[in-house]
């Protein structure tokens, strides 16, 4: 399920490519940042089908990478189709395009994402899948980046967990800096995280 996600994400950005690839949709409209960012994603995706791993938590953590350039190329996306130019056919194909491959990237990292943070995970998909039912069909691709996020946050939330767990002060110019902890609540998953260093 993993890989049939993450293919599917990369067949829907290569879309999305396409449909800027035109030189003056790039130039003129100001594509090109939107497709480069795609091009980049699309890359990263390309490794992480390649990946060779023993652990599903392995293919969580190489997939934080793709999932925030998605998220990013959606968000540059979302800038560049601003209301004036919403009712363009290449911001139609390019937004739903680079949507559908964020909620596969989520969707895929729900495959392999195990205990409390596949719990977390599953939340926000739930909220998504019931703010998806109710928007306006221009406020979907908003429900997409917000979904990409909130999984993303889960993941960095763990990240940032397990450093806690395996280094909790540093010294920096004979200073020693701690952390302090905060935790906070997602959805009835607890996630104890480190907060800005402390002198």
């Amino acid at each position: 399920m993993f890989c049939a996600n993450v293919s599917q994400a990369r067949y829907e950005n290569e879309y999305a490519i396409d449909e800027v690839d035109d030189s003056f949709v790039k130039e003129e409209w100001g594509f090109k940042d939107a497709r480069e960012r795609l091009r980049h994603t699309n890359r990263e995706l390309s490794k992480l089908l390649k990946l060779k791993v023993r652990r599903k938590s392995e293919l969580v953590e190489a997939s934080r990478k793709p999932l925030d350039m998605e998220i990013g190329a959606l968000f540059r996306l979302r800038i560049t189709c601003n209301e004036g130019r919403r009712d363009l056919i290449v911001c139609n194909n390019t937004l739903e395009a680079v949507f559908l491959a964020t909620v596969e990237l989520a969707q895929a990292i729900m495959a392999v994402a195990e205990r409390s943070m596949l719990e977390a995970i599953k939340v926000a998909y739930k909220k998504y899948q019931a703010d998806f039912t109710k928007a306006p069909w221009n406020e979907t691709f908003g429900i997409g980046y917000i979904l990409g996020r909130d999984v993303l946050d889960v993941l960095e939330a763990e990240q940032q967990n397990k450093r806690g767990r395996t280094r909790k002060t540093f010294k920096l110019n004979e200073t020693e800096i701690g952390y302090t902890r905060k935790t906070f609540k997602l959805n009835e998953t607890v996630w104890d995280t480190p907060e800005k260093p402390t002198n």
